[in-house]
């Protein structure tokens, strides 16, 4: 059994995309018995019936609201979906959430896959090759006891194509690694002048290559500046190619981040600066 959950993240209303999500993963909204109405969950745990047409006219007029699923008559998804942000740049993203408590492993499986694909279908269907889907995917319930809801940084790396795995480490640990790259003594390993020829994406790409940065299987730690982050321990996140340095900043063009590879035994930092960016790498055991 599982005490995860699924979220999505996007800037459209779900009714254009969470019916897709639900059908690819083999839910059927109407309630059992109910003349093809659904049940609609209200703040105490109540259940009301709806149509279909309610509910997409709720969605798209942004309501808040709690809505069930089924697999079969005895086994149910509960999806809950809400502005998700309040404040910064990803204010105004409509977030669903699909909790995984209680659900087999197969079924668990059968969530996050269809979690993934419509996230990268809906990247490879855009125009311009822009994200309006993105996925936190934390089957362990990793980050059941945080306020993640608060931070912005969450839907940033989820909208950028990374893959949210949950958390992992401690806040203080993440605050050191900041505090190191924010120091008036660091060096940084590499300087990205804005008027130069080389490019913040190729340089990164080149040094967390020759740190060992990412796993094999695509994973790292991040660390993301901006609302809520700093209350934050490392993002487990999954890479699907090149990581997008550039939309990982609080401000379009201007990354500040601080990653590690799964063993912590080296941080790349990312930060911005005036005329210039910079990479800065510490490993384990570097003295200060």
């Amino acid at each position: 059994m599982s005490d995860g959950f699924l979220t999505l993240y996007s800037r459209r209303s779900p009714s254009t995309w969470l019916p897709n999500w639900l059908t690819a993963v083999g839910a059927d909204v109407t309630a059992p018995g109910a003349d093809g109405r659904l049940a609609v969950l209200d703040r105490e745990g109540d259940r009301h019936l709806i149509s279909n047409d309610e509910l997409a006219r709720r969605l798209d007029a942004g309501d808040d609201l709690t809505f069930q699923a089924w697999f079969s008559r005895s086994e149910d998804l509960v999806i809950t979906v809400r502005r998700a942000i309040e404040a910064g740049p990803a204010r105004g993203l409509v977030a669903a959430t699909c909790s995984l408590d209680g659900l087999a492993p197969g079924d668990v499986e059968r969530v996050c896959r269809a979690g993934q694909d419509i996230v990268e279908r809906a990247a490879a269907d855009s125009a311009d090759g822009a994200r309006d889907l993105g996925l936190v995917l934390d089957p362990r319930g990793s980050m059941a006891d945080l306020d993640w809801e608060q931070a912005e940084a969450i839907p940033r790396a989820a909208l950028a194509g990374l893959t949210v795995l949950g958390v992992e480490g401690t806040v203080d640990e993440v605050r050191d690694a900041w505090r190191a790259a924010a120091l008036s003594a660091a060096v940084p390993t590499v300087r990205i002048a804005d008027a130069g020829d080389d490019s913040v994406d190729a340089a990164w790409a080149r040094v967390a290559a020759a740190e060992g940065l990412v796993s094999p299987s695509g994973e790292l730690l991040l660390s993301l500046s901006g609302h809520g982050s700093s209350d934050l321990p490392w993002l487990r996140v999954r890479t699907h190619g090149p990581l997008p340095i550039r939309d990982l900043g609080p401000h379009a063009g201007e990354p500040e981040l601080v990653a590690a590879d799964l063993r912590r035994r080296v941080t790349i930092a990312v930060t911005t600066e005036e005329h210039e960016t910079w990479i800065l790498v510490a490993r384990a055991g570097d003295q200060a």
